[in-house]
């Protein structure tokens, strides 16, 4: 084929990729070939003259280069950054039976490319880069990180907040580098922290895996070039929806694309992180952050199933509910340092002397509750009795003797929660009646 037919053929064919480009959405687009010297061919301006492709740029020269002009090279995304514009570009090779030269689909990463990602993950975008932020889905002052990201570390990711219409936002940032490995700028995903009362949405955010949506980014302006990208990318998709779903344990089809073998290599990675942290902050979010017991909630939660299980079997289940006596003097005296000091000693002295089968959590300030399965009325007093003695005898910091009050009670079958907790509350009021350091409850306590 003469030189003059090639470059005819190239440029109808760019003149009909681009066709079908712009004709996929609203975002303005750029054709470009070159041949094997990185010499245009023809392109499909859909940008200014000054953003279009020369054919020096690296990824091009990597085409074209002699130690590649051989090897199989599968197509890639690149992420340019030109007088303060970013710009996704997609890369493959032209074939007629061996590579004669480059093509090069350019998008410019703007709005509607930000608007598609947001939809994506449901979480508002902001691109920063060069001082300030370029590009968000929400309206926000330029500075509203100050330099934050400008002094990162190379290839930290970075969580910031900022205030935006009087609301607080979150914004986890991951950095976006350009072909040769140089941070150009940082895609942040953000959600307003007021209403984030999940502990795990406020930590999961920060495993947003970016490189996937970047994924989706050059689907959508590559589909027509580089078609052989569809299944794979469909596949990641696949595969981010199950994580989402919370299930972890994929199996990753293999792929002969590197660039995409990476990206699922890269997802098991975070699939495996999530779910070891998904499994850490719902442990945390059951433990009282002081004393390192059971939370109220996690309480109330236990409680209720052990009621389910005694009224199942017909078991009996106690509990005891203790308060440590003059509590607040000790605070208003000492100090809430010592008084923290003090709850952290109470409650290892409670761990050492309940028994395995026992439950124990802080019910609120100096307040805790033990539930007892598989015990009665005086198999509850005996061990409130024991953990009252062990506390009388036990040698405090600074504060020395610290003394609590008990109340039991015994869950009657079919009876209320409510019911068998305000039992044991008021027989714990009666022991602080009747001078504090006592255990109370059941038929002689009234």
């Amino acid at each position: 084929m003469s030189p003059f037919n090639y470059k005819e053929l190239s440029f109808q064919l760019s003149r009909i990729l681009g066709k079908t480009l712009y004709a996929a959405s609203s975002s303005v687009k750029n054709v470009a070939f070159f041949d094997g010297n990185a010499n245009p061919l023809a392109d499909v301006p859909g940008i200014e003259d000054s953003f279009m492709d020369t054919g020096k740029e690296n990824y091009i020269q990597y085409m074209i280069s002699a130690d590649n002009k051989f090897s199989s090279i599968e197509p890639f995304g690149v992420i340019a950054l030109k007088e303060g514009r970013l710009f996704l570009k997609g890369v493959d090779r032209i074939y007629s039976g061996e590579p004669k030269g480059v093509t090069v689909v350019t998008e410019e990463l703007g709005d509607p490319i930000l608007e598609q990602i947001k939809n994506s993950v449901n979480k508002e975008i902001v691109i920063w880069a060069e001082d300030g932020v370029m590009l968000s889905t929400i309206p926000i002052d330029k500075n509203a990180f100050g330099n934050r990201l400008g002094t990162a570390e190379s290839g930290e990711n970075i969580f910031a907040t900022a205030t935006i219409n009087n609301r607080e936002m979150g914004f986890s940032f991951y950095p976006i580098e350009d072909f040769d490995g140089n941070i150009i700028a940082y895609i942040g995903s953000g959600f307003d922290m007021n209403t984030v009362n999940d502990i795990f949405i406020n930590n999961l955010i920060r495993f947003i895996p970016v490189i996937v949506i970047f994924s989706l980014v050059l689907f959508l302006i590559l589909y027509s070039v580089l078609r052989q990208l569809f299944k794979p990318l469909n596949e990641i998709i696949g595969i981010t929806e199950e994580i989402s779903k919370g299930n972890y344990k994929i199996t990753y089809p293999p792929n002969n694309i590197i660039e995409f073998s990476k990206i699922l290599e890269s997802i098991g990675k975070m699939s495996d992180a999530i779910e070891i942290r998904e499994k850490e902050l719902v442990l945390l979010s059951s433990i009282d952050k002081l004393t390192q017991i059971y939370n109220r909630q996690k309480t109330e939660e236990i409680l209720g199933l052990e009621i389910q299980k005694a009224n199942q079997t017909s078991h009996p289940l106690a509990i005891i509910m203790l308060d440590i006596d003059s509590f607040k003097a000790v605070n208003d005296t000492y100090g809430h340092k010592v008084g923290d000091m003090v709850l952290e000693e109470f409650v290892t002295i409670l761990k050492k002397n309940i028994r395995p089968t026992d439950f124990i959590g802080r019910w609120g300030g100096e307040e805790f509750l033990i539930i007892c399965p598989e015990t009665n009325l005086e198999g509850a007093k005996t061990l409130a009795n024991g953990l009252r003695k062990a506390l009388e005898a036990h040698s405090f910091p600074i504060v020395v003797r610290k003394t609590a009050s008990f109340g039991i009670a015994e869950y009657i079958p079919e009876e209320a929660v409510n019911a068998v907790m305000k039992r044991a509350d008021d027989a714990l009021y009666l022991a602080k009646k009747r001078g504090r350091n006592r255990v109370e409850g059941g038929p002689d306590s009234n």
